[in-house]
């Protein structure tokens, strides 16, 4: 067998030849490039952990914004609906207001109507001020109707004074309107 790989060695040397190339090429290779190819590893590594960071920070900031435009969009409503221009409901406020009063059996008989802007906010703040004279339990029923309102009514201040037969009732509601119309109403 010895004789045969003599008699044959130009054959089976070129490949064996290349074959001790391609090891040491694949030794230099790993003895040179391999610590890349790991340091290139831990790189992705850190790199996708930082995508996924920043992935939830940007869903978490995506929640903000949606929450900020439904916040907007709720305070867009407020102004236009509930709060409206002075114009649109000043005169329904004050009927509406009256009414109350008089189905709790306290009419008023002289009221002002204090106006402050608040311009920080955008509104206008109108105040409802009268005295009325009646007992505690209407008193009780008239606010009580105020809360079941749908309107926007702040009662600020109620004052009492004791007399015979009825207490004398002072009482302060408010109501903020949107600027918008540079203020008409009474």
């Amino acid at each position: 067998m010895r004789a045969t790989f003599r008699r044959y060695w130009k054959l089976w040397v070129p490949p064996l030849a290349l074959l001790v190339l391609d090891l040491a090429g694949l030794a230099a290779y790993r003895m040179l490039f391999a610590g890349n190819v790991d340091r290139l590893r831990e790189e992705v590594a850190a790199e996708e952990s930082r995508l996924e960071r920043l992935s939830a920070q940007r869903n978490e900031l995506a929640e903000l914004v949606l929450g900020a435009r439904r916040s907007r969009a709720g305070i867009d409503r407020l102004y236009d609906r509930s709060f409206g221009t002075e114009s649109e409901r000043l005169t329904d406020w004050i009927r509406e207001v009256k009414e109350l009063a008089e189905q709790s059996g306290l009419a008023p008989s002289t009221i002002s109507y204090p106006r402050e802007e608040l311009v920080d906010y955008g509104l206008l703040k109108r105040s409802f001020v009268f005295p009325v004279r009646g007992s505690y339990a209407s008193l009780r029923q008239f606010i009580n109707l105020l809360e079941l309102t749908e309107s926007f009514v702040v009662l600020e201040g109620v004052t009492m004074n004791e007399s015979e037969p009825e207490l004398q009732i002072s009482l302060s509601l408010s109501t903020l309107f949107a600027e918008g119309d540079g203020g008409g109403g009474t």
